[in-house]
């Protein structure tokens, strides 16, 4: 029986790299303590746990996408993820997306949004997980579950996280940039990745697990 494979496409929370000018200096999502304790790491470690394999992760930032949907294209990359052929695709952004208070805007980005995933999710028998922003955002949060629900996807809700200070990384240890401060510490990322396994039942982790074999 194959590893479940899972594509991950986010901003920072996900994946940054070494960033001197914010003093970032991981590898991994801002701004846990390590690559295993980042909320992509942790999420496999638990479907391992599971499942008796670990899953085979492809782990993209498209912030890029976030603040230019409308006229965002990569298509080699994109290529790339049809080939990787993901199980289960997690996507989580949302933060960095410009105002879409104009009703015109919401439209756009709801077009585009389903443009780059419906191709996705036609190639592969991959399945849709959508997280809302870790930091609340009600109307991207809304737009997004509207995607999730056409996609027939599963919709992540993290606006109980965003209640408790002890989930920012700054609460765990100082950060020179207050931005990597206000993102998931260890703790977020730990809360983060048990709502997402929440949301994948082990019948149906088990029954995707039968279509690769």
């Amino acid at each position: 029986m194959e590893p479940l494979r899972l594509l991950f496409l986010g901003n920072s929370i996900t994946w940054h790299p070494p960033a001197p000018e914010v003093s970032w200096e991981g590898d991994w999502g801002m701004a846990a303590s390590g690559r295993e304790a980042d909320y992509v790491h942790r999420l496999a470690a638990l479907l391992a746990t599971r499942t008796g394999q670990l899953p085979v992760t492809r782990v993209e930032n498209i912030a890029a996408f976030e603040r230019g949907y409308a006229t965002w294209q990569d298509p080699p990359r994109q290529q790339e993820w049809h080939r990787f052929a993901p199980d289960w695709i997690v996507l989580a952004i949302g933060e960095n997306v410009p105002s879409l208070a104009p009703v015109v805007e919401r439209r756009r980005f709801c077009r585009h949004l389903r443009r780059l995933l419906v191709p996705l999710l036609a190639a592969a028998p991959g399945q849709l997980l959508v997280r809302s922003c870790f930091w609340p955002e009600p109307l991207r949060d809304r737009l997004l579950r509207r995607v999730c629900t056409q996609l027939q996807g599963r919709f992540v809700d993290l606006a109980p996280l965003s209640q408790c200070p002890a989930y920012r990384a700054d609460a765990e240890r100082s950060y020179a940039h207050a931005g990597v401060g206000a993102h998931p510490g260890d703790a977020g990322m730990r809360a983060i990745a048990e709502r997402l396994l929440a949301a994948l039942p082990a019948s149906e982790v088990a029954l995707t697990q039968r279509y690769r074999a």
